[in-house]
């Protein structure tokens, strides 16, 4: 595990997909409810809450895996 966390390629593949995942969350999210109703629906309210929570799960992953790479250092 310790050679996979120092491995720059695999480090480059997790920002990338991460990143890539984050603005295409955030494309779905903008183009499915794009405005802000408190009178919307039930299940674009269910909707809504589902791509944040995704959202805020990614970019914690983005943290961590930020946290690790930091604490098991380069080739």
């Amino acid at each position: 595990m310790e050679t996979v966390l120092q491995s720059i390629h695999f480090r480059k593949v997790f920002y990338l997909v991460s990143i890539l995942l984050i603005i295409l969350l955030f494309a779905i999210k903008y183009t499915l409810i794009p405005i802000i109703d408190h009178r919307e629906a039930l299940p674009k309210k269910i909707l809504r809450r589902i791509l944040d929570t995704l959202i805020a799960v990614l970019i914690a992953g983005l943290a961590v895996g930020a946290l690790l790479f930091w604490m098991s250092g380069n080739e």
